[in-house]
């Protein structure tokens, strides 16, 4: 599925708004239907399968990923024995519906959650804001939360040794002048990160549209797609900075009502927390966001030598964007 809030696929829906891009490779008596499902390639591992009256959204991991794979199934379970809503999580070694493409990989199989979310609203932001408070307050009392700080300050080396290798390419200062300067004069992300490190706690990381579901009968939102996670000590903020710009600041109202909204969410996050407002600005976590995408673009480039133009063009004009009436937030 494509949610219509975002360009990135979600667990739910998969059968509603992409109906062109499935093929059917399995179906028989015993009601087993195995659908594929393509996002943007021709090249899938994901599948959706539905097995007498049960859906599962399923996804192939390469077995050398199997630290990676223990924290997911570590991290869906934790967060059900705390009441946080997110999809059950199991793995398969053996996956037998399919062939000996997938050898090397292991199968998580996720509940399929059916999503009944179309689009934000003041409404839907005030119980939102109270569950993504409920999830960061749990998750801050991980035990093992140390574990994803180590991860998360590898990854930031690893994009830093990236950024020093992409600007001593002298060709790339010619091809990529707008953003060789960006890197070239950006220091504040690699010293906020350092500086801060203290007051940042395990977050979803990619808490994009895509990976919210809202479902009517359990009449509470999901997480999905907590794979980002497994790096994502950071600051609260850079959830809330992540969501706010794909979910609200999208949105064709005016600047006025895009507060009022943006308000509505942060006073409903807060209600159930100790701490009362933002420890970091909005606007510089946005722009925070926007340049680890740009490192991260950049890390694939140096690998492969292919720039995403149409992503990076997404990122560095979000990186130079003026939202500067978010201050008074």
């Amino acid at each position: 599925m494509i949610n219509i809030l975002d360009n990135k696929p979600a667990f739910s829906g998969l059968k509603i708004y992409r109906l062109k891009i499935k093929k059917i490779i399995k179906k028989n008596k015993k009601d087993l239907l195995i659908k594929k499902i393509y996002f943007n390639n021709k090249h899938t591992r994901f599948f959706f399968l539905k097995k007498k009256k049960n859906q599962y959204f399923l996804k192939f991991v390469k077995k050398d990923k199997i630290k990676f794979i223990n924290f997911q199934l570590y991290i869906h379970k934790w967060l059900i024995k705390k009441k946080v809503k997110v999809p059950k999580l199991f793995l398969e070694k053996k996956a037998s519906y399919f062939n000996d493409n997938f050898q090397d990989h292991y199968l998580l199989v996720y509940d399929f959650i059916k999503n009944n979310l179309t689009k934000f609203n003041k409404k839907k932001l005030s119980k939102f804001g109270s569950d993504l408070g409920y999830f960061h307050k749990r998750i801050k009392q991980l035990q093992n939360k140390e574990y994803i700080e180590n991860n998360t300050i590898k990854r930031i080396k690893f994009l830093k040794k990236n950024k020093d290798i992409f600007l001593k390419t002298k060709a790339n200062k010619i091809k990529f002048l707008k953003i060789y300067k960006i890197l070239q004069k950006e220091k504040l992300f690699f010293n906020f990160f350092y500086g801060n490190l203290k007051k940042f706690q395990p977050l979803h990381g990619d808490l994009i549209p895509a990976n919210i579901i809202y479902n009517n009968k359990a009449k509470s939102y999901y997480f999905i797609d907590l794979e980002d996670m497994f790096y994502s000590y950071l600051p609260i903020e850079f959830d809330l900075a992540l969501f706010i710009e794909r979910a609200i600041l999208n949105v064709k109202i005016s600047k006025k009502e895009k507060l009022v909204w943006i308000r509505t969410f942060l006073n409903n996050y807060f209600k159930n927390l100790k701490e009362k407002t933002l420890k970091f600005s909005i606007i510089d976590c946005i722009k925070f966001n926007s340049l680890k995408s740009i490192l991260m673009l950049i890390t694939i480039f140096n690998k492969t030598k292919v720039m995403n133009n149409k992503e990076m063009n997404k990122f560095l004009n979000l990186y130079s964007s003026k939202i500067k009436y978010l201050n008074v937030i």
